[in-house]
């Protein structure tokens, strides 16, 4: 199985620093990449700490809980669907710890100038991130069928030292997981609050948001041709017989949905009885708001449908 880094601004933290080289790159493009690149990634965790701290202090408020079942099915529905996002973000966190641990760690045999300034990146290859080597102008019949189509200038993940995989595990795997399941949570939290309707939906979509923060980073401060060369990378290879493919299909198919269903009444569940005390959630009870609803969407269309002819009578 063929495991690529990601498309972002964590891939980028990862990949671009293996492949910058002094030599090609040039020395004040190399230092100016790895400021901007870990700046970025840092600037990145305050805006959405920032956002996880005024989250936590909403929830913390006292506010009035709307404690009828009125809203319980889009309730449930705006939370199970905000916590299926934020699975994907926790699945993206899992594929860069397991891209920093199953990368081949073949030294190269030739070590660069780089090594003196970023030790962690001795063994990988540099091929340069902003530049590329140029082709030598050559001519003739018998060098345009024989030469490669630049394979060699693909970046790649091949070669890392236990170093730099630590220092990646630990500035950029670790710290994903750590806030993806922290807004999972609080973000969970501040959609069952919503008083209307109107306001959960809002609320559920302003949450989203918060979780694309690195990608709108990505995409508007990095180049086309960078973007390009991180997302067409050589990827990883992972060696997975059937086995690993069963329990990576149960994991994905079966269990995926499942835990996250119990994931969003969990919530629902530690939430509710704090704020509404005596509020009974039941399976009865999620089927009687429904059946309301349903009833009540039902009366409003034939409503619309008898007034009508009415209003044009008179």
């Amino acid at each position: 199985m063929e495991m690529p880094a990601p498309a972002g601004l964590y891939g980028m933290a990862i990949v671009e620093p293996a492949v910058l080289d002094r030599k090609l790159d040039g020395t004040f493009v190399y230092l100016v990449e790895l400021v901007r690149v870990f700046g970025m990634l840092c600037l990145n965790y305050t805006v959405i700490g920032l956002f996880l701290l005024q989250l936590w202090k909403m929830n913390e408020r006292s506010g009035t809980w709307d404690c009828s079942a009125r809203l319980l099915p889009l309730e449930l529905g705006c939370v199970f669907l905000f916590e299926v996002r934020m699975l994907s973000d926790v699945r993206n966190g899992l594929s860069i710890l397991t891209l920093l641990w199953c990368a081949p760690r073949q030294a190269a045999a030739n070590s660069s100038l780089s090594e003196k300034i970023y030790r962690g990146l001795a063994d990988s290859p540099k091929i340069g991130a902003v530049m590329v080597k140029e082709e030598e102008s050559q001519s003739g019949f018998l060098w345009r069928i024989s030469r490669k189509r630049g394979n060699d200038r693909l970046w790649s993940l091949h070669g890392l030292t236990c170093t730099f995989r630590l220092w990646c595990t630990c500035v950029v795997g670790l710290p994903k997981l750590a806030i993806d399941l922290a807004l999972a949570y609080m973000g969970g939290v501040y959609i069952m609050q919503s008083e209307t309707d109107e306001a959960m939906v809002m609320n559920t979509l302003a949450v989203v948001f918060i979780s694309e923060i690195e990608a709108l980073l990505y995409h508007a401060f990095t180049s086309d041709a960078m973007r390009q060369s991180l997302e067409g990378m050589r990827p990883v290879e992972v060696e997975m017989g059937n086995k690993g493919r069963l329990l990576m299909w149960l994991a994905c198919s079966i269990l995926g949905p499942v835990v996250t269903g119990f994931v969003a009444l969990a919530v629902m569940h530690h939430i509710r009885p704090g704020s509404c005390p005596g509020f009974p959630l039941s399976w009865r009870l999620f089927s009687d708001a429904a059946q309301s609803l349903a009833g009540k969407s039902l009366h409003m269309s034939w409503g619309q449908i008898f007034h009508t002819p009415a209003s044009s009578a008179a």
